[in-house]
């Protein structure tokens, strides 16, 4: 397994919100404070591709993982009240039109404050960004922040996770760390794949 980072698991919603200020997240952003997102998915003028945007628990969330058939997945959970998160997103749909063609599979899980008050915007921003791969919003029925961020086991952000097929974790990166750093793991894990028909 590659470098695994691991932060404190998150107790309290301030304990949250304290260790993303170190990427840029000190709180959350009210709609009406924040500028347009960067990147377009029709800046080209090419036609807009669907976006979606689903509510998952960590039940399904861990099925989804373990029965993909991509032989490597990356997860970017990120939160639309979280700046650096915004910010890298980019990178998350860059490695996907890079990589999707030799296997790999995009996830991006948003864990909320408030999902039923955000998940409008927050789709708004992916359709924007060109986010043509799975979404996900974590489910409602987590009450706050604390709560979804809690039961997915993750913090602070962004987060992003790699995986092998059937959900074993390969690498683990906080605080979004380089994006280069990244992509040299998706790299190296794509390059560890059997050829096919030799699994």
């Amino acid at each position: 397994m590659d470098r695994i980072r691991t932060g404190g698991r998150p107790v309290l919603a301030l304990a949250i919100l304290a260790l993303a200020a170190a990427a840029g997240c000190e709180r959350p952003v009210e709609q009406g404070e924040r500028g347009a997102p960067a990147g377009s998915a029709n800046a080209n003028g090419a036609a807009e591709a669907i976006v979606e945007l689903k509510p998952i628990d960590k039940a399904g969330f861990d099925k989804l993982l373990a029965e993909s058939d991509a032989p490597v997945v990356l997860v970017d959970y990120w939160g639309y009240w979280c700046p650096a998160c915004m910010q890298k997103f980019p990178h998350t749909v860059e490695f996907h039109e890079k990589y999707a063609g030799r296997g790999l599979k995009v996830v991006s899980l948003a864990i909320e404050d408030k999902p039923d008050e955000t998940r409008d915007a927050a789709l708004e921003f992916l359709t924007k960004q060109g986010a043509t791969f799975a979404n996900y919003i974590a489910d409602a029925k987590y009450e706050d922040l604390e709560a979804a961020s809690k039961a997915f086991d993750v913090g602070p952000f962004p987060t992003y996770r790699l995986f092998r097929k059937g959900g074993a974790l390969i690498a683990n990166f906080e605080l979004g760390e380089g994006h280069e750093e990244i992509e040299a793991a998706i790299k190296k894990a794509l390059d560890e794949q059997p050829a096919a028909g030799h699994e």
